[in-house]
């Protein structure tokens, strides 16, 4: 499917500040543990991902990644806020 690219910046940035946390880690070994959480947390997140893309006729990546107004939601979907989980992230977007 054409949806299952993901946007280049949102790459560029992530790439970044994983190698920004990892610089921080690499100070102290409370940082080590906080940037293990996330970046587990992401690659978790990421592999999810490309099981759900995968699948052309599901409903978050027909809506999501068919459309281009609604690249700001790549964000929350990576990082949401703790008030939402990853289930109504996907069933919901």
């Amino acid at each position: 499917c054409i949806f299952l690219v993901i946007h280049n910046k949102l790459i560029v940035f992530l790439y970044h500040f994983s190698l920004f946390l990892f610089f921080l880690s690499s100070l102290s070994y409370r940082l080590y543990f906080v940037y293990f959480s996330i970046s587990a947390h992401f690659y978790c997140r990421l592999f999810v991902w490309f099981l759900v893309s995968s699948r052309c006729s599901h409903p978050f990546a027909a809506t999501v990644f068919a459309s281009s107004d609604q690249r700001d939601r790549y964000f929350f979907f990576f990082y949401p806020p703790p008030s939402f989980t990853f289930s109504t992230t996907i069933l919901s977007p």
